[in-house]
């Protein structure tokens, strides 16, 4: 994967009036985590995390969340950069508070 792919997928992911757009790009950001080669490489990964993270506070619709979650939980798999990123932002705490919100049982 090239850094141009990467530098557009979070070109795509910062489009705020387009929500449709951001909302697809997350969804495809679960299948690109999906691949060892990417999130072993920090150099690619760390920034779709980065973008994650902040779409984690904006993005309210569960079905949105669960995939931001699911993509984070990918590349968290990958390079030690990315944990100590997720660790050091306070990453685990927005888990918490989405699981101390939720209604599920």
């Amino acid at each position: 994967m090239a850094t141009e792919v990467v530098i557009g997928i979070c070109e795509l992911l910062n489009q705020n009036k387009h929500i449709d757009i951001i909302r697809y790009t997350i969804k495809a950001c679960t299948y690109i985590s999906m691949n060892y080669d990417f999130i072993r490489d920090s150099k690619f990964s760390l920034d779709i995390l980065k973008s994650m993270m902040t779409l984690l506070d904006k993005m309210k619709n569960r079905n949105d969340q669960f995939n931001i979650i699911l993509t984070i939980k990918n590349i968290l798999k990958g390079d030690k950069t990315n944990k100590s990123y997720f660790l050091d932002n306070g990453g685990t705490s927005k888990f918490i508070d989405i699981i101390l919100e939720s209604n599920d049982l």
